[in-house]
């Protein structure tokens, strides 16, 4: 009898021990959020009825000019730009106790947190330019669609943008090209310049002269500043970010189930696709045939339109085109990573 009741009694321990283990999914950013957008007072600004949205465009306006300076909305002009709204301590507490104490204990001013009041922008942003203190964006999607675990992975990605100075970094990369184009464009006005004396006996115009360097300037511009910014940033500042978001902050797990995610919604498209081809075939002798001729035509147009945008995702998942690596191959590198480091993780 003693044998069995210490028997049951391990057993019990070890079933506590692995639903100790088992980390359930919280959802508590969703919930603030859709206690902001049903508030009396914030419920219009997320109101996207035709009727209102003059309206809710002002109230919009008028909270984010409360929260920020005139300098500080012309800097942030392009997130102001995706229809957002500024979020601090009192509207939602939790998102902005996270990437407060985020920011605080890896040496980062806390940046100014917008949420997209479409709920349809299923992606995030940051940029820190010059010596402001940054900015990120939020798209209401993932943080409607997603656990806690993965948008605080989203927002360690983003805060990794900013702790690197990646916004800065691009603009430097820019601007040197510029200079260097200016010298180059000037080079060309000077060669032209000799020619036409040698074989013409005069020299440019000042009109002509400007114009040549004017587009000598445009499409150096345009051309080697691209070349540049592929050649010396390519995906490296993604993946910085992401090892930022694994390495730095342990968000590996947040990490692989968001690109999963994004994975699987393109799996969904292509398997809507096949199933679409199915319902299509099985249903051709209930259709009259000029209406099976047209479904088939918009079904194939579809289905041209999809493989089109899988060859330019593959382009930019895969080649210097693209700024971000594929997702596969972000997770295989946070796997790497506990992998190199010992690290066990369970997703």
């Amino acid at each position: 009898m003693k044998h069995f009741f210490l028997l049951c009694l391990s057993l019990l321990m070890t079933i506590s021990d692995i639903r100790a283990d088992v980390q359930v999914d919280t959802y508590v950013y969703n919930q603030e959020l859709e206690a902001l957008k049903n508030s009396e007072y914030y419920k219009i600004i997320f109101d996207h009825e035709d009727a209102r949205q003059s309206t809710r465009e002002l109230r919009r306006d008028i909270e984010n000019c409360k929260q920020l300076s005139f300098v500080q909305r012309l800097v942030r002009t392009v997130f102001l730009s995706l229809d957002t709204i500024v979020v601090n301590a009192h509207t939602m507490p939790h998102l902005y106790s996270y990437i407060n104490t985020l920011c605080a204990s890896h040496g980062i001013k806390t940046p100014t947190i917008f949420i997209t009041t479409k709920s349809n922008f299923y992606n995030a942003a940051a940029s820190k330019i010059l010596m402001s203190t940054g900015a990120i964006v939020i798209g209401q999607k993932i943080i409607k669609e997603s656990s806690d675990q993965v948008v605080e992975s989203v927002i360690a990605h983003e805060i990794g943008h900013i702790k690197y100075n990646h916004v800065n970094k691009m603009i430097a990369i820019a601007l040197a090209c510029c200079y260097a184009g200016y010298h180059f464009s000037k080079r060309m006005v000077e060669g032209y310049d000799s020619a036409l004396k040698i074989y013409y006996g005069r020299s440019l115009s000042s009109f002509e002269a400007a114009g040549i360097q004017l587009v000598y300037n445009m499409i150096y511009n345009q051309v080697f500043t691209s070349l540049a910014l592929m050649v010396l940033v390519n995906k490296r500042f993604e993946r910085q970010a992401d090892r930022f978001a694994y390495e730095e902050v342990g968000k590996g797990k947040g990490l692989i189930k968001f690109f999963e995610s994004i994975e699987q919604k393109h799996q969904n498209h292509k398997d809507d696709l096949a199933t679409t081809s199915k319902v299509l075939s099985q249903s051709a002798s209930e259709l009259a045939w000029y209406d099976n001729l047209f479904l088939n035509i918009d079904y194939y147009m579809t289905k041209f339109g999809f493989d089109l945008y899988r060859a330019k995702r593959w382009l930019y998942h895969n080649t210097p085109m693209g700024a971000h690596p594929s997702p596969a191959s972000r997770i295989k590198a946070v796997q790497k990573y506990w992998t190199d480091n010992n690290i066990v993780e369970s997703v």
